[in-house]
């Protein structure tokens, strides 16, 4: 097996519920998701910033199914949604770190759901 026989599969394409010949990203949707950018940074904001494992789990699972879905939707293709979910990753981590160094509100919140 090949990688552009793997890569021209149904199963890795974006264009699965779309016509034949019509491009993943049409002009309207690009680089990186929008989607999967917005939910993995507001899931490792929330994980950082409120530090209870549990909910940190289940926010990480749902930004995947949301970046996932995205692909399964043929709107955007797989290296978009990861681009997205890592950029997104990265912003959260960031502004929970500065929220939780200077703004005390953030720190008390972070400091009742430590043992969780």
């Amino acid at each position: 097996m090949t990688v552009p026989f793997v890569f021209s599969s149904p199963l890795f394409s974006c264009e699965v519920h779309q016509p034949p010949g019509t491009p993943c990203a049409n002009g309207r949707r690009g680089m990186p998701s929008g989607h999967a950018l917005n939910f993995f940074s507001a899931a490792a904001f929330l994980g950082l910033a409120l530090r209870r494992r549990a909910l940190t789990a289940a926010l990480f699972a749902i930004a995947a199914l949301v970046a996932l879905s995205r692909v399964y939707l043929g709107v955007h293709y797989p290296s978009q949604a990861l681009a997205g979910a890592a950029l997104g990753a990265a912003l959260g981590l960031i502004a929970a770190w500065l929220a939780r160094r200077y703004l005390s509100f953030v720190q008390r919140l972070g400091g009742q759901g430590a043992a969780g």
